[in-house]
């Protein structure tokens, strides 16, 4: 009887626990991450703000612009957890001391000692040469030069099996994912207020007529004013933007990819051909 208890005990805790992680799971998949984009543009200044939430305010994360600065920081609960505050900035100077001054003294004498054995030839070390070896292979021209060499091995990759229809239809199924991603990933609501003149009235009318083809000019109900009076090129102006992101959005489409049988099929096809 008591170890049909325990085992009770233990499935009822077992069960606990796996409904607290799903819940847990489901809340961060269906949480949606409210972003907010805010800036603004003149002959003074320019200034930029973007503010991200997720979990009701739990985590949140901003970044802020002006005048050629910026910067950033990280919050959980409304406490900035990064970046830190820096604890030497508040720290008071120690008085100059006896200490202070021999240390000094003798900093100068190590480097006059080094100026010395400037004049003695070195040998290179074996050791020393592979280092250096090693940082040129991890410096940036060579991971870019890597990089590059990896992009056109998948290009020649893909072209061996570019007229294959089952390629065809890899393609066709990652662009409808991936438009149909980045509509619900686009602001819902977006607002631009302004001047602006590109130096000549023929171009500043022609790029007015082209924004106002497009449906998000007036849906939103955006002020746009152009100057025709000068020849100066010059934009004034302020712009927000709104919109949300759920995780479950994009976990949905990377599983539609990760399961789509002919995407599968051209992976492994380009993987045969870098061999």
């Amino acid at each position: 009887m008591i170890i049909l208890q325990i085992l009770k005990i233990l499935g009822i805790t077992i069960l606990v626990l796996l409904a607290v992680v799903l819940l847990l799971f489901f809340i961060v998949i269906l949480t949606p991450v409210y972003y907010r984009v805010n800036g603004s543009i003149s002959d003074k200044q320019q200034r930029g703000d973007i503010s991200v939430r997720w979990l009701f305010g739990f985590l949140s994360f901003g970044w802020r612009y002006q005048d050629e600065q910026s910067g950033y920081e990280l919050k959980i609960c409304g406490f900035r957890i990064y970046p830190k505050k820096d604890k030497h900035s508040k720290a008071e100077r120690k008085p100059y001391s006896e200490e202070d001054f021999f240390q000094e003294n003798s900093g100068e004498e190590e480097i006059n000692s080094v100026e010395k054995q400037e004049d003695i030839p070195l040998k290179m070390d074996s050791s020393d040469t592979g280092e250096k070896k090693e940082k040129d292979k991890h410096s940036p021209k060579s991971s870019f030069k890597n990089f590059f060499h990896e992009i056109q091995r998948a290009y020649s990759g893909v072209q061996t099996i570019k007229n294959d229809k089952r390629y065809k239809n890899a393609l066709q199924k990652l662009t409808q994912v991936f438009i149909r991603l980045l509509k619900k990933i686009v602001p819902r609501e977006m607002y631009l207020e302004g001047t602006y003149s590109l130096g000549s009235p023929d171009y500043t009318g022609l790029s007015f007529g082209i924004l106002c083809i497009f449906p998000v000019a007036y849906t939103n109900r955006w002020k746009i004013t152009p100057d025709f009076e000068t020849d100066r090129m010059y934009i004034n102006g302020y712009g927000r933007a709104k919109g949300k992101v759920v995780p479950f959005w994009a976990l949905k489409a990377c599983l539609e990819l990760l399961f789509c049988e002919d995407i599968i099929y051209c992976c492994k096809k380009i993987k045969n051909a870098l061999k």
